[in-house]
């Protein structure tokens, strides 16, 4: 998958911009109206599940869900009229779901917080439902729909049906439901605290005043950051990349109240064509085709002439 002549990959980690490219490039690709000549592989994450209208032969997963793997199946054979272009061996809607080699008990902790790879206790807190989906799927290797969704979704998300898989599998998931639980439950009482009283005046009203933190994030204790670029880097697909969203889970040590500035600013050509690389308070970043991440490699002898955007 390419945004012009560069091999990049679909996620979250770009700018607004930057993704309004991707969106444009997959769907041109992938689309309705996408030719019929000439394969490619698309890499990428949730980004791609809903909102964009994408028609691919065949999808390879994570195991996620059932309602989320319902919406990626949905980008699978969308459009009936493309059947007729599609390559031998394709002409069956077919997705593989993977899934790890140790059972899902291995990435469940002993304080009954899951926690692993491939989204495992961070896009998916809930393993409970993974393993309904993964035992739904070995069940049968066909799947009709949209006539099946309400059965398939409910059959591995309703809280009754995740109660029995707890009894069923042990202590270990039962100390995992519980934990989910109860995390539930502070996220409600956190809600609830923080509810706006619309019954009060506009000018008279003001937030309750609790223990809890005085700003309300948005991620549960963790608050993104912008960062601004005064002068304008060019970013990886050739524009000017004006500013990045930093989520608060790459940036711990970072102090939310320090005013802070994007610093050491770096764009060049590297092994993954061009790159920005900079720092934000004690942290250190680097923006390419790849999207934002943290940036591992030794700080750049202060000395060296800064590359020209």
């Amino acid at each position: 998958f390419r945004v012009g002549e560069v091999v990049t990959l679909h996620t979250s980690r770009f700018t607004k911009d930057d993704r309004e490219r991707l969106d444009h490039a997959i769907e041109d690709r992938f689309g309705k109206n996408a030719p019929a000549h000439g394969g490619v592989i698309a890499v990428t994450t949730q980004t791609v599940q809903q909102s964009l209208d994408l028609d691919a032969d065949i999808l390879f997963t994570d195991l996620a869900p059932m309602d989320v793997l319902l919406q990626r199946i949905g980008r699978v054979h969308r459009h009936a009229q493309r059947n007729e272009v599609r390559p031998a061996g394709f002409k069956t809607a077919r997705a593989v779901v993977m899934t790890a080699e140790a059972p899902l008990e291995a990435s469940i902790l002993e304080n009954g917080e899951a926690r692993g790879k491939h989204g495992v206790g961070t896009v998916y807190d809930n393993l409970l439902i993974h393993e309904a989906t993964r035992s739904r799927l070995a069940a049968s290797d066909t799947l009709v729909i949209p006539e099946q969704n309400r059965e398939l979704v409910e059959m591995t998300t309703h809280p009754e049906a995740l109660d029995e898989i707890a009894r069923s599998m042990g202590d270990v998931w039962q100390k995992h439901r519980s934990r989910v639980g109860g995390v539930e439950s502070a996220h409600a009482c956190l809600a609830d605290l923080n509810l706006v009283d619309r019954s009060a005046h506009f000018g008279d009203y003001s937030f309750k005043n609790t223990d809890l933190a005085e700003r309300i994030s948005a991620r549960l204790g963790e608050s993104d950051r912008r960062a601004v670029f005064v002068e304008p880097p060019a970013g990886p697909f050739g524009g000017r990349v004006r500013e990045l969203t930093l989520p608060g889970w790459m940036m711990r040590e970072v102090s939310l109240d320090a005013d802070l500035a994007p610093s050491e600013v770096r764009s060049a050509h590297g092994p993954l064509g061009r790159a920005i690389q900079f720092a934000f308070g004690p942290a250190r970043f680097v923006y390419d085709r790849l999207g934002l991440r943290r940036d591992e490699t030794p700080s750049a002898d202060p000395s060296e002439d800064v590359a020209d955007a």
